[in-house]
């Protein structure tokens, strides 16, 4: 360190510890205040939306995304009423005269059959993909098919009119599409109800399951409509006799929630899991699109159960502090620290967004600050001895202070690190994680000490009874065993400590990128919830096993936009703000000529792309446009000519992702302004969220975008897009692992940098390197082997692996350092684990704990920062004390100077 900046450093730590008093009026005073800010002004910007954020911004995809969101905003297409047009849209109502010449109404439908016989013909298969889907799950093929089974699954519609009746609901449809009701159809059945199943009926229809899974007669009842039904909808795809469990689908008569009535839907949830929780038949998935709402709703039991993961923390200091008023006040502080790190956040980085990913901060920040503090204590209490209290804190603050900044800078680097992600809730995380982490050790060197210092009192109640306790507790002796025994145990089997971590690193690097590697998620873009939950395992397997897009009409559409270029000035940091519309000035039409080259182009694009088969083929606007252009007897003005028509015919809003017919026509700014063309085209791509749909349907985007740049046409460089969903799943997928890959790195440098120029002794360093290094990938592939998918919380999760596993090595280190040279290295290593083996060890206890407490978490992003922490803290401890420690004792700088 410079001198100067020692100097300043000294002076700052004397006056902490010789004027307590003052450090914490001052500290207090503006952490209240700054705290009390960012609660009135602040709390605006606090969002428990999963979903808000969970994009990228700064790239190119984030840029057009942008501009589709602006479209929406602030442009206009002068929709009004077409009837021709609009009757082949499949984005509104259903019209069930496109369905069949002999219409039947839904009051028709007296049995399962004459409603499963009337889908496709007498009203829309799209109806499907809006209703409410249960997957089950039964103990084999045989016990599928008995009488005890489906006469269990018969009851499925009886307890959704029981539901619906308590809330006066009416259902869609009579009845579900459900295996039950399939076995009468299939056996031409005169029975209609199907509680009143026999086994025989049940036996015959077992046989034609098994003879639909072997025999591709098209002309046989497996390909009728009732046993394509069967085989996409209600069977899984890959069932067969011997497969154990089975899993099968119904997809239920109500409509998934739109976003209202999450009591009715929570009724249904909370029925179905009740009534199939065991037994012959299990519920294992739901689709109700209430997801979202539980996520909000059990984010705030997590955040009860995170409070009990600091109330354990908090018992954890106050058993090695015996001062409740320390602890209590300590952890005031720390929680004050976080409200510090928030005002900077919004009011001076003027970030107006807070994802939930920033609750995650508050637990860390007290395990880090939990750490100074056991650090900083147990320094003050050795110098006690020795000097007065005021000296003592100073020579402790002097001591332990370059730990505290290096595992700080280290950790907060880390997140920094996050910057430079293109994913907008990572780059939040990242800041204000740091801050955190910065404020925190502003506490630890300012009021932590000062706190210390005055409620230093050994007669006061808490200290005579908690030290009582402490007595009566084996801690001494484990500490005894840790301090003198366990470094004569590594000495002795140093060799094999090294051996055995250099092996686990190998392991780790193989299980990280060959079996079974880093992957991303295929199904289900962001894991909200537990796995075992009913609405996360449908998402995460329906796709998998189901095809219930079969016939469906909707399809993955494409965009195109010409005279508009990607928005510019997109928000890094806000996901509520698009940035401005950017005009493409080189997309001029001045001629009668240039409309021609124009239709041609946009029939080109239709043409080029495979039109889902119940599209109906109407004429493009651009068409009937140059028809009319042609019939105009006045000189050629194309934006009068434009406006003038569309008066006539009127075109379609923009964007429109889930409509199901090409659609095209001008955009016009909020004055009347013509500002550019659009063109919706769906591609043969089934409308699906999974990755390797979505893959799927970018290459075959960057396909129509290079085949027309390499085009003889005129206008062949519109922005293309898929619909923002799409787009903004594809855009993360590609850029996950690079971008965690990429902090990581930064990290780990930074890192470095700071471990070297503090400790300035090159094979201490290398040795840190080294033992966080295995650290980090035991880590790593720990997560990987429990099945994690590489998603946004994850990467947060690597991210912060990197900075915490820093902690009780690099203090080791620091510790090591500043032992006597003249000693043998066993003793040297036996005098730092005197100093600093009960603040690591008490650290990590309490940070295990913690994490311990999170196991019960209903949500998967607070479940996995406690299985981390728990991770974290035992390995990393057990590599500073055990892995360190030997390659302390075999390094050879270290082993010559000890001879």
């Amino acid at each position: 360190m410079h001198p100067a900046m020692d100097r300043l450093v000294k002076t700052c730590f004397r006056a902490v510890s010789y004027y307590p008093e003052y450090a914490v009026l001052i500290y207090f005073m503006v952490s209240f205040l700054t705290t009390g800010i960012s609660l009135h002004f602040g709390m605006s910007i606090v969002s428990t939306d999963p979903q808000e954020g969970f994009e990228t911004r700064g790239t190119q995809m984030s840029k057009e995304r942008a501009l589709l969101q602006l479209l929406d905003e602030k442009s206009k297409t002068r929709i009004s009423t077409r009837t021709k047009r609009e009757s082949g849209d499949g984005s509104g109502g259903l019209d069930y005269n496109d369905y069949g010449n002999q219409p039947i109404g839904i009051s028709d439908i007296t049995s399962g059959c004459e409603q499963y016989y009337a889908l496709g013909r007498f009203f829309p298969t799209n109806l499907v993909d809006l209703m409410a889907k249960a997957i089950f799950e039964v103990d084999s093929f045989d016990i599928l098919f008995t009488l005890e089974t489906l006469k269990k699954l018969c009851k499925l519609d009886g307890f959704i009119r029981d539901v619906n009746g308590r809330f006066g609901k009416k259902t869609e449809l009579p009845f579900t599409f459900n295996l039950p009701h399939y076995t009468l159809c299939m056996n031409s059945s005169y029975t209609k109800n199907c509680e009143d199943l026999r086994q025989p009926d049940i036996d015959k229809f077992k046989k034609q399951v098994i003879e639909c899974e072997n025999n591709d007669d098209k002309t046989s009842i497996c390909q009728s409509n009732l046993g394509l039904q069967l085989r996409n909808y209600i069977l899984e795809k890959d069932i067969s006799i011997h497969k154990s469990p089975i899993y099968i689908a119904a997809i239920l008569n109500i409509p998934i929630s739109s976003g209202y009535d999450l009591e009715y839907y929570s009724h249904i949830y909370s029925t179905l899991s009740e009534e199939y929780k065991g037994g012959a038949v299990t519920l294992k998935g739901l689709e109700l699109n209430i997801k979202t709402q539980f996520f909000q709703r059990d984010l705030l039991f997590d955040c009860i159960l995170a409070t009990i993961a600091v109330i354990v923390v908090f018992l954890g200091v106050l058993l090695h502090t015996w001062n409740a008023i320390l602890t209590v006040t300590s952890f005031v502080g720390m929680v004050l620290s976080i409200g510090i790190g928030f005002c900077v956040y919004f009011l001076i980085f003027q970030i107006n967004f807070f994802p939930f990913l920033n609750l995650l901060v508050f637990v860390i920040s007290i395990v880090i600050g939990v750490d100074d503090l056991f650090l900083l204590l147990t320094h003050y209490r050795h110098y006690k001895r020795f000097f007065d209290k005021k000296e003592a804190m100073f020579c402790a603050l002097e001591h332990c202070g370059k730990g505290m900044f290096v595992t700080s800078v280290t950790t907060a680097a880390a997140f920094i690190s996050n910057v430079q992600s293109d994913i907008l809730i990572l780059r939040c995380f990242g800041i204000f994680a740091s801050l955190t982490i910065m404020t925190n050790y502003l506490f630890a060197v300012t009021g932590l000490p000062a706190l210390i210092l005055l409620t230093d009192r050994k007669n006061c109640a808490s200290y005579k009874l908690l030290s009582l306790f402490y007595r009566l507790l084996p801690f001494k002796k484990i500490k005894l065993f840790f301090i003198y025994r366990f470094p004569q145990f590594v000495f002795d089997v140093k060799n094999q400590i090294v051996m055995v971590g250099v092996l686990s690193f190998v392991m780790s690097i193989l299980i990280t990128l060959h079996y079974p590697g880093v992957q991303l998620p295929q199904n289900n873009p962001m894991q909200l919830l537990r796995p075992h939950h009913p609405f996360e395992w449908y998402s995460e397997h329906s796709n998998s096993m189901f095809n219930f897009t079969y016939q469906g009409n909707r399809k993955m559409n494409m965009y195109f936009v010409w005279g508009l270029e990607p928005a510019i000035d997109v928000p890094l940091m806000d996901p509520r703000k698009f940035g401005d519309l950017r005009i493409d000035k080189t997309f001029k039409i001045q001629t009668s000529n240039d409309v021609q080259s124009f239709k041609q182009t946009l029939k080109y694009l239709k043409t080029k792309l495979h039109q889902p088969k119940n599209s109906f083929d109407l004429p493009l606007w651009i068409e009937e446009f140059k028809d009319f252009v042609d019939e105009q007897k006045e000189p050629f003005h194309f934006e009068e000519f434009i406006k003038k028509f569309v008066n006539y015919i009127p075109t379609f809003k923009f964007p429109d992702d889930f409509t199901m017919t090409v659609k095209d026509g001008p955009l016009f700014d909020m004055d009347d302004n013509f500002i550019g063309y659009f063109l919706i085209i769906p591609t043969y791509h089934d409308l699906g969220f999974d990755y390797k749909n979505i893959n799927q349907f970018m290459i075959t985007l960057d396909q129509v975008k290079t085949a027309l740049q390499n085009s003889n046409h005129s206008y062949n460089q519109p922005v293309i897009s898929p619909i923002s969903f799409v787009s903004k799943m594809a855009d993360l997928m590609d850029i996950m692992l690079p971008n965690t890959l990429i902090s990581v790195l930064i990290s780990v440098l930074i890192s470095m940098i700071v471990i070297f120029l503090t400790t300035w002794d090159f094979d201490l360093s290398i040795l840190s390197i080294m033992t966080i290094t295995i650290t980090v990938m035991q880590i790593i592939a720990i997560i990987i082997l429990l099945g994690w998918k590489i998603n946004v919380v994850e990467a947060v999760i690597i991210v912060i692996t990197i900075g915490l596993s820093f902690d009780y090595t690099l203090h080791l280190a620091v510790c090591f350092k500043s032992t006597p040279k003249y000693l043998c290295l066993l003793e040297r290593v036996v005098k730092s684990m005197e100093t600093i083996f009960s603040p690591i060890c008490l650290s990590a206890l309490t940070s295990a704990m913690a994490g311990l407490v999170l196991f019960w978490s209903r949500t998967q992003p607070f479940f996995e920062i406690g299985v981390f922490m728990f991770t974290m803290a035992s390995i990393s401890f057990l590599g500073a004390i055990s892995f360190f420690v030997a390659l302390i004792f075999c390094w050879p700088f270290y082993t010559k100077r000890s001879v």
